[in-house]
């Protein structure tokens, strides 16, 4: 019986190339082929990098069946990584049923916290703790541990110290340094950076309609993220501070115009 999962990341697609983030495909790559993966994987890096993306794919190649273990990742250079959307493992990813992933996000419903329940990794826990359903890996996400409290942190240690075999856990934090020691020296950790942002602005052009923010000042003004990027944009907070600014650079500011903004 197929696990239940969380919504998958909005606009997940494994055959769109990602950039910036070579150094965990290729430490992925080089455990797969050592034979020695380790079990726990910390992502970090600032918000909006792509950090939750990142562990999906990741997940998507640990779980695919026709993919020859000890190939490796065809890394494409600066564009990352792709896969073949019809593997069957693949797929089961991307429809979010592969009965051997387990995504664990905050719920949205009855949650005035915002943050990852101690029965949410008490769940995954359980979940970790079977045999795969299709003679392959068992793979959770934990999307963000910025969202896990203390007491969830704590309950992650007995898996990370003594991991079921053929098991793997990704987590992701912008805030690794909050996060107790103990995780972070059980995990291999890798830091994903933000792209430039004239690549940014590329990957901007690719998801965003014409207009608004020209797509490279966006990047700018995002330090580069594309989820922050678009985050600002679909909110309405670039044009905001475009009318903001377009305001401030005339000589005699119109200080209801600027109270209305």
């Amino acid at each position: 019986m197929n696990e239940p999962q969380e919504a998958q990341a909005p606009g997940f697609d494994p055959e769109q190339p990602l950039i910036g983030h070579e150094m965990l495909t290729a430490a992925l790559a080089q455990s797969m082929s050592g034979g020695r993966v380790a079990h726990g994987w910390l992502l970090t890096g600032p918000a909006g990098t792509g950090k939750g993306l990142m562990a999906r794919l990741a997940a998507a190649w640990m779980l695919a069946e026709q993919r020859d273990a000890h190939a490796g990742l065809d890394l494409g250079g600066e564009a990352g990584f792709a896969l073949d959307r019809d593997d069957p493992g693949t797929g089961l990813v991307m429809r979010s049923v592969h009965p051997d992933l387990m995504i664990v996000e905050p719920d949205i419903e009855d949650n005035k916290s915002g943050q990852i329940k101690l029965a949410q990794i008490r769940k995954l826990l359980s979940f970790m703790g079977r045999k795969p359903a299709r003679d392959g890996w068992r793979v959770a996400i934990i999307d963000s541990m910025d969202d896990v409290n203390r007491n969830g942190a704590n309950a992650l240690l007995k898996l990370l110290e003594e991991p079921p075999a053929k098991t793997i856990l990704f987590l992701t934090a912008s805030r690794p340094g909050r996060l107790p020691s103990t995780i972070r020296s059980r995990c291999r950790v890798v830091r994903i950076t933000a792209p430039d942002s004239h690549a940014c602005g590329q990957i901007l052009h690719d998801r965003l309609a014409a207009g608004g923010m020209p797509h490279d000042d966006l990047a700018r003004l995002a330090d580069g993220a594309p989820g922050r990027a678009l985050q600002l944009a679909e909110s309405g907070a670039a044009d905001c501070y475009m009318a903001v600014c377009s305001l401030l650079a005339t000589p005699t500011p119109d200080q209801s115009a600027l109270s209305a903004v």
